[in-house]
């Protein structure tokens, strides 16, 4: 809701403090407690000046914190969210058993359900930070009360807004250098404002659908069904704007290299998306891998294989594989050798939580796509003698094609094709 100064601001600190949160009981954050908190958020116009406030009590109605952070301009919605996400972190950090939140806000209450679909792609990140942040917590749950039963927490926030300061840190995901330029992710503006207004359809949403333009005509060209091709947007090294903008343009699937970037831009981009882990699997990242991606395209070893298998399981997942095969016997390269593959497949037959459902290939480079064709068609061959092979697996997926060849990968069957450049632009240097 929209605030107006309030007429008697407390007086202000000495320039450049920022007091800790507020606790008016000592010990109360005794580790399993239960928490009872109100939160609020706003802003003095809409967007404007913004804070939010948090007011925690333990479960005999005693307040043991006193949460408030100033954000700059923002909406306020973005505060709501702000004073949740402030919450959830403390909630965490003090081990809370169990945590009953009460907002005014009815939007916020009902999206945080899920009964409400969060649109704006700046709450969109937010909810997801929220969402998986509830999911550390043994029980919460929120609420929707009056404004009148909310005047703690509305006190604190327009403490926040009187003051232009803060308690303690700003939720991690509203911090500059969270693990992302937020500048350029819209997150934060000039002299720290918080902007998150919508980005405009540009230049990433028109490349999204030229490539989707190029997929259906070279699978027409071969007599296919556009619809069975799916495009992964190779996302390495793009910044999270130039993501979002194209998951907004309809883009639902990402492919990264590196299992640390693909968590870092996970934590900041919408939950929706289907995470694909197209670079080289180390094995000790195997843990990481399972927890996060819905599809390993770089499966090279049985050892890998069951280690993804074992990780996967103790996580209650089931994630799709797939296996890389080398064809060119390039130094360098990682991939599984053609008189391996049998073993390797076999040993995916007995996987109770990794599904193998087909085969990955990376090409020698090559400006001429052409040059990829007989590398495209002997994979699909290879896969089509593993199905008569291997009949308990469910091979059906050819993982080829980037930005110079995926055209050329469609003609010859590919399912899955793994686009970078071609969305994105050219990739910065690491």
């Amino acid at each position: 809701m929209n605030r107006r100064p309030s007429e008697k601001p407390p007086a202000a600190k000495h320039a450049g403090a920022r007091p800790s949160p507020k606790k008016t009981r000592k010990g109360a954050e005794r580790r399993g407690a239960a928490l009872v908190a109100h939160i609020d958020g706003g802003a003095r116009g809409n967007p404007g000046p913004a804070g939010y406030g948090v007011s925690v009590e333990d479960g005999d109605g005693r307040k043991v914190a006193e949460l408030y952070g100033y954000l700059g301009t923002a909406t306020n919605n973005t505060a709501e969210y702000a004073a949740l996400l402030a919450l959830l972190e403390y909630a965490r950090k003090a081990g809370a058993g169990s945590l009953r939140v009460l907002s005014d806000s009815e939007l916020l209450v009902r999206q945080i359900r899920g009964e409400y679909r969060v649109r704006h792609p700046g709450l969109q990140i937010l909810h997801g930070a929220a969402r998986r942040l509830i999911a550390t917590l043994p029980s919460v749950v929120l609420e929707h009360v009056p404004r009148e039963q909310n005047v703690a927490a509305d006190a604190l926030a327009n403490r926040a807004m009187d003051l232009r300061e803060s308690s303690g840190p700003l939720p991690e995901v509203l911090r500059n250098g969270a693990g992302l330029d937020a500048r350029r992710c819209g997150l934060t503006g000039a002299r720290s404002s918080l902007y998150l207004l919508p980005m405009p359809a540009g230049a990433i949403a028109s490349q999204v659908q030229r490539v989707r333009e190029r997929i259906a005509a070279a699978a027409r060209r071969a007599g296919r069904d556009p619809d069975s091709i799916v495009l992964v947007g190779v996302s390495k090294t793009a910044p999270p704007d130039r993501i979002l903008e194209a998951v907004q343009a309809g883009l639902t699937d990402l492919g990264e290299n590196r299992v640390q970037e693909a968590r870092d831009k996970a934590a900041l981009l919408p939950d929706t998306i289907r995470w694909h882990l197209v670079g080289h699997l180390q094995s000790n990242k195997a843990g990481h891998a399972a927890r996060l991606f819905a599809a390993i395209h770089s499966i090279d070893s049985q050892e890998i294989l069951a280690r993804l298998d074992q990780a996967a399981e103790k996580t209650g997942r089931v994630i799709e594989g797939l296996v890389q095969v080398d064809l060119a016997g390039e130094a360098g390269k990682s991939g599984m050798t053609t008189d391996g593959l049998d073993a390797l497949l076999e040993a995916a037959a007995s996987c109770r939580s990794v599904r193998v459902s087909g085969l990955m290939i990376l090409p020698p480079y090559d400006p001429d796509p052409e040059k990829s064709r007989p590398h495209f068609r002997r994979l699909r061959q290879l896969l089509e003698q593993a199905r008569k092979r291997h009949p308990s697996l469910d091979l059906r997926q050819l993982s080829m094609g980037m930005t110079e060849d995926f055209e050329v990968a469609v003609e010859e069957g590919a399912t899955l094709v793994r686009v970078g450049r071609a969305l994105f632009g050219e990739r910065r240097r690491e």
